[in-house]
This record gives C-alpha cells, sequence and structure tokens, in this order.
C-alpha cells in the first residue's frame, strides 16, 4: 500500500512541476508501473528515548561522515558547511537551520549491522587473494614482503623506554625453565 501511495505521490509530483527527470511522461510511467510488482523492503527504527538514540549515533562519533574542516562559522542559528555539487562539479556553501542540519547528517550513518565500504573492486577482500598479483603487475610492482614480527620485550621497550628483561637489581633476566605449579593436598 505504502509503495503505491509513494509511487503516485511520485507521479503526482511530476505532473505538477515539482519534480523534474530526464525521462519522459511516458518513460515515467513505464518505469513507476514496472515498480509497483516488484517487492520493497522498508524497515523504520524507532528509538524508545532520547538516551537510546544518542548511544545509537555516538557509536559513530570516531568516524563522523563530515570532516571538521567542511564545517564553517555561521551567524544566527545557522550552519553553514561545505558541499560537494557533483552537477556543477564544484564545492559550494551549503546553509541551513541546526534541525536541517542534523537531518542530513543522520542520514549518512549507516543501520544498526551495516558498516561504510572501504575497499571495492579490486582491492576488496574477497577478490585480493585472487587478482592482486595481476593488479600489482598492471602497476608494475610486486608484492611488498610482509614486516618482520617484532619481539614483546623490543615492542615494550620501543614504546615504553624502559627494558622489561631487568630486574630490579638492574641484572639481564634469562629463560631458565618452567616449573609446574605446586598440587595441593585435599582437605
Amino acid at each position: 500500500m505504502w509503495r503505491n501511495l509513494l509511487l503516485d505521490y511520485l507521479t503526482m509530483a511530476f505532473d505538477g512541476g515539482q519534480l523534474t527527470a530526464a525521462l519522459s511522461r511516458q518513460e515515467l510511467t513505464k518505469l513507476f508501473a514496472e515498480h509497483r510488482d516488484r517487492w520493497w523492503s522498508g524497515k523504520v527504527d524507532y528509538f524508545n528515548s532520547k538516551g537510546a538514540f544518542l548511544r545509537y549515533i555516538s557509536r559513530y562519533l570516531r568516524r563522523p561522515p563530515l570532516a571538521e574542516y567542511r564545517l564553517l562559522p555561521g551567524e544566527n542559528q545557522e550552519i553553514r558547511f561545505l558541499t560537494k555539487d557533483k552537477k556543477q562539479g564544484r564545492t559550494v556553501i551549503t546553509t541551513g537551520t541546526p534541525r536541517e542540519f542534523i537531518t542530513r547528517l543522520a542520514e549518512q550513518v549507516p543501520d544498526r549491522y551495516l558498516h561504510g565500504v572501504r575497499y571495492f573492486g579490486l582491492l576488496a577482500p574477497q577478490s585480493i587473494g585472487k587478482s592482486y598479483e595481476v593488479f600489482l603487475a598492471l602497476l608494475g610492482q610486486r608484492r611488498p614482503l610482509r614486516p618482520r614480527r617484532i619481539r614483546w620485550a623490543a615492542s615494550i621497550q620501543q614504546t615504553f623506554r624502559r627494558d622489561p628483561l631487568l630486574d630490579s637489581d638492574g641484572r639481564r633476566m634469562y629463560w631458565a625453565r618452567r616449573i609446574a605449579p605446586a598440587k595441593r593436598e585435599p582437605t
């Protein structure tokens, strides 16, 4: 029912001049007719409280979808930020209210259990084992050697600037043997 209402709304918006498309009226009607029979999956999540919503959205504060340099100073309760206009092929300044800004920002947060795609195509995790050698050969490169593993003592010394193998008297400790734990007699 909601699918048909949405398609009817889009048709009325197109007829009323509120929606523009590169397709003609007949092509658009045909496209909408094809989508009336297609199965759509629509899911709406509701939060019981503001706290639940804040917990949900705060998971993404480590990697916000908007870089800080894109935020510009604004005046009188307006927020200004840089966006990419793909039609003009340049960066433009977008201005809006805090509510509009939060709405736009919330659209960029992926749904629960969905994560952003980091690599795709030739460098996707599933295809890297199959095509990585070919990819590097096309670039005229060879697979880099895997770096040697740093031993635990060297890692601690490099990070904390102290040798973990020196005892409290300054003598070097070494591996002698393992002593099994003493067995207790049942009481």
